[in-house]
């Protein structure tokens, strides 16, 4: 179950949030790790989970594992279910 902390922000029963990081990305936040991907936001949103980059504490940017890759996609999709967007999820990078 997913609490609107602002318009673009919101924030599961689990703890972790999904937000907007501009026109084109999306942020997901869950304790000291910060995920973002590229979007393209139209009449459906893009979604790009190849261009998914990870930090944990301010550290390097990384790829995620697979497994990460996963999880966070399907969190992220569940917010825009949340909100009520549309979505298509692509191949490869923008």
């Amino acid at each position: 179950m997913f609490t609107s902390i602002t318009p673009q922000k919101a924030q599961h029963d689990s703890g972790y949030i999904v937000q907007s990081g501009g026109r084109y990305s999306l942020q997901y936040l869950d304790g000291d790790l910060v995920g973002e991907i590229k979007v393209d936001r139209a009449a459906v949103t893009g979604l790009f989970p190849d261009s998914m980059v990870l930090r944990r504490a301010n550290g390097p940017a990384a790829k995620p594992t697979a497994e990460e890759k996963e999880l966070i996609m399907n969190r992220i999709k569940s917010a825009l279910d949340y909100w009520g967007m549309k979505y298509h999820v692509y191949e490869g990078k923008p």
